[in-house]
């Protein structure tokens, strides 16, 4: 079965913001999520639990399935930086607890 994906309003603002170059490899990894993105992506625990996480070098993709209708929704893209603000992991769960994504 193939997803369709979808990108919510942060996750393309986050995505507008990374090079060039980066950025169409990140987009490349995303597509690979409409076949199987179960197995795609690593799943994620504790406050993410329920999304997904693809990887390209430094930069993470944060995505969760909706079965129901069939699509990808991407959630947030950048840099993993451990221990940082700005981490994507940090803020993906400011998002989530923002109420932005469900």
């Amino acid at each position: 079965m193939k997803y369709s994906i979808e990108l919510t309003v942060t996750a393309k603002e986050m995505l507008d913001s990374i090079q060039l170059n980066h950025r169409k490899k990140i987009v490349e990894q995303i597509r690979t999520s409409e076949k199987e993105p179960e197995k795609k992506g690593k799943s994620l625990h504790g406050e993410l639990s329920g999304f997904y996480s693809l990887h390209f070098s430094r930069y993470r993709v944060i995505y969760t399935i909706d079965k129901g209708r069939v699509v990808v929704i991407v959630v947030a893209a950048g840099l993993r930086k451990e221990g940082e603000r700005y981490d994507i992991y940090a803020l993906a769960k400011k998002i989530i607890r923002s109420g932005l994504i469900k």
